[in-house]
């Protein structure tokens, strides 16, 4: 019952899209379960400051440490079964296969500058 009252009265869930344009073929994204009120994000690491920054979920105005998209030549060496795709009509992009044929492109680039 406290786990009911908390997912409807305390908690949202939103899908992470970074960035927020349009992928053709991507058919999947990553939901994210956060309080509906902002929080302070001045001691959170990690997973739990990337996702809370670049949602607009920090109180204290937390910048986003992703900058970079996700390109075709991103990442090289690792993810030989990309696919290749159009990122916002705009740029060449990839996106991976994951679990039941879902195809995502929830990654973070491995230098980010």
């Amino acid at each position: 019952n406290n786990i009911r009252y908390l997912a409807n009265a305390e908690c949202v869930a939103e899908d992470f899209i970074f960035p927020s344009h349009s992928i053709f073929g991507r058919n999947g994204t990553t939901k994210l379960h956060h309080p509906a009120a902002k929080l302070s994000c001045q001691h959170t690491y990690g997973e739990v400051y990337l996702y809370s920054s670049c949602t607009g979920q920090c109180s204290d105005d937390a910048k986003c440490p992703l900058t970079t998209l996700i390109k075709a030549n991103s990442c090289v060496g690792q993810f030989k079964d990309r696919v290749f795709t159009l990122g916002n009509n705009e740029y060449l992009t990839f996106l991976v296969k994951s679990r039941n044929s879902i195809y995502r492109n929830d990654l973070f680039q491995c230098v980010n500058l």
